[in-house]
């Protein structure tokens, strides 16, 4: 078994070593700069672009005169979109869990900003879905299975390759 101290002094690579040199590249800190720059823009970008959900649908419901959707094809329909609105309502959650766990100002604008997002496109499927007579259909099987697992998982970078080797959890 390796030692902490046998870990510093010997490391397996260059970001393991001690001290950090990298904090002392000024050309990181520029980089780091850009990538929070980014993801603010992103948050101010998002508010910009903004179109409002109750807005649009009345608009097109009066431009093509209601949501005229074919009887023999709602229940089907209903089947999907109704693992669609969970799924949103999966998101919206899961994003603003993100939002509460990020402590980088501009990274917790950019997950707030998707929580918006996420919370129009569950009320404006949603409503949709009430307008046309369409049935909002109660989760089973492998959708809801999937659904549960991710608005139950603590650590969401225990399933991703974008995430470090270091911060995921052991395989199962």
């Amino acid at each position: 078994m390796v030692t902490i101290t046998e870990r510093w002094l010997r490391p397996r690579s260059a970001r393991d070593q001690f001290p950090p040199y990298e904090l002392g590249d000024a050309s990181i800190i520029g980089l780091a700069e850009a990538r929070t720059s980014t993801i603010a823009r992103i948050y101010h970008k998002g508010h910009e672009q903004a179109w409002d959900g109750r807005t649009v649908v009345d608009e097109l419901v009066a431009k093509h005169g209601g949501i005229q959707f074919p009887e023999d094809k709602k229940q089907a329909f209903g089947r999907i979109a109704s693992v669609l609105l969970w799924g949103e309502l999966a998101a919206w959650s899961i994003s603003a869990d993100l939002a509460l766990k990020l402590d980088d100002t501009p990274a917790k604008m950019a997950a707030s900003s998707q929580v918006f997002d996420e919370a129009r496109h569950f009320y404006v499927l949603r409503d949709y879905m009430w307008r046309a007579g369409i049935p909002i259909n109660k989760l089973g099987g492998w959708s809801r299975h999937v659904l549960v697992e991710l608005l139950e998982t603590e650590n969401l970078c225990t399933r991703s390759s974008a995430c470090s080797s270091s911060s995921r959890a052991p395989p199962s």
